[in-house]
């Protein structure tokens, strides 16, 4: 009950709680008892609704972050009153306090179809990050590459063809990871009968990956780029932060600077013929071997090992998990 006017607890413009903290309040209390109880219940504890993809690890952890910024206000202001104002500030300040406590959870947003204008199945992985993540790593830029030949007949996709695969930005607290499937939206256009894909959606992402995937090794996040200009530090260091590591490099010879090319030649021509570590498929299947010329409509792709073996840096690679 609210105090009257004229007695000491009122608080002027003061009310019962709000219908919307109220609501996620409970809607937070629920999902997490439901999430806790279905861990012990269900063996594969993933679930989808619509677009949206987690698992009851994940969810449980983002209801109990709601929980702490909703249902403190809601019991409080059930006893005492408080302004609309005052709730809303309440909830911010707690959920402040929530995302500093709760470890990491995810959310996976995946259509699972191709958008109208062909650009792939893009997927979307909001994730909150924990406190002693963020203090580890405040912020991560990266980007990666990734061929669109391998797995196509070289008169389907031109060899030197390459596209955004991943992009990773991490801030405190918060980050995103974009997965870009665009050779899984060719394959899925196969026409039945013929195994080709549809011309037009193979068209346009051809001319998709033409021009993002140059524009992403532009902008200077992602490995290749790193090595281009000579930085080995940073072409590990930005290797290392991948998850999982990629295997090839997606640069040709040229692309690569001649001091740094040159040991790797050498190191290809003393492991040879026994090349499968240090060329990726594409390159072994079309019997490329040590000669960096096309054969087949294919390019020789050196692979991450390869850097380095021939730098002596071998040691830089991520452990396999």
């Amino acid at each position: 009950m609210t105090p009257p006017p004229d007695s000491p607890g009122y608080v002027r413009d003061s009310q019962p709680p709000l219908r919307s903290v109220k609501v996620l309040a409970l809607v937070a209390m629920v999902g997490a008892m439901g999430a806790l109880g279905g861990l012990a219940l269900v063996s594969k504890p993933i679930w989808s609704v619509g677009p949206l993809t987690s698992d009851l690890i994940n969810t449980f952890w983002l209801f109990v972050c709601l929980s702490i910024a909703t249902v403190p206000v809601w019991f409080w202001s059930a006893r005492q009153p408080l302004s609309a104002l005052r709730q809303v500030a309440a909830c911010a300040g707690l959920l402040v306090v929530g995302l500093l406590v709760t470890p990491e959870f995810a959310v996976k947003i995946d259509p699972g179809a191709w958008t109208e204008d062909d650009r792939g199945l893009v997927s979307v992985v909001w994730i909150k990050r924990s406190l002693l993540d963020t203090i580890d790593k405040p912020k991560v830029e990266l980007d990666e590459l990734a061929w669109l030949q391998s797995g196509f007949s070289p008169d389907l996709v031109p060899a030197q063809v390459y596209c955004p695969r991943r992009s990773t930005r991490l801030y405190p607290l918060f980050g995103v990871v974009r997965d870009d499937r665009v050779a899984k939206a060719i394959w899925r256009s196969r026409e039945r009968g013929t195994d080709r894909p549809d011309p037009v959606i193979l068209a346009n992402s051809i001319a998709r990956c033409n021009r993002e995937g140059p524009a992403m090794r532009a902008a200077g996040h992602t490995k290749e780029s790193a090595l281009m200009q000579g930085d080995v530090d940073r072409f590990f260091r930005l290797n290392a932060l991948a998850d999982p590591p990629g295997k090839s490099v997606v640069l040709e010879d040229a692309e690569v600077p001649p001091h740094l090319m040159a040991r790797i030649d050498a190191l290809l021509r003393q492991r040879s013929p026994r090349l499968d570590d240090y060329l990726d498929g594409a390159s072994v299947d079309a019997k490329m071997g040590i000669d960096a010329r096309i054969d087949r409509g294919r390019v020789r792709r050196f692979t991450t090992l390869a850097v380095a073996e021939a730098l002596g840096r071998a040691g830089d690679l991520p452990a396999s998990k």
